[in-house]
């Protein structure tokens, strides 16, 4: 997860959550302070169980405690 701000930001917040069939796999959240761009990856572990599993991230930020946005995007992986 990346957010960009057109300038220098005291603090930008940036955190993902991703499931794995519904179900919470992982946490991350993270600050950047005096920047105009936050980065965040996310991996998450999981038990190699057979068959097709759907993957989801939800990611949100914010900039001086103030929410600007989610996104979401969800892939479906054969293990």
């Amino acid at each position: 997860m990346e957010t960009r701000c057109d300038s220098v930001q005291r603090r930008i917040r940036v955190g993902v959550v991703m499931t794995a069939d519904g179900a919470f796999a992982s946490r991350a959240t993270r600050d950047c302070r005096n920047a105009s761009v936050c980065h965040l990856d996310i991996d998450a572990w999981s038990f190699d169980l057979p068959g097709n599993r759907l993957w989801c991230a939800t990611g949100t930020a914010a900039v001086q405690n103030r929410s600007i946005g989610s996104a979401s995007r969800c892939e479906a992986n054969d293990f």
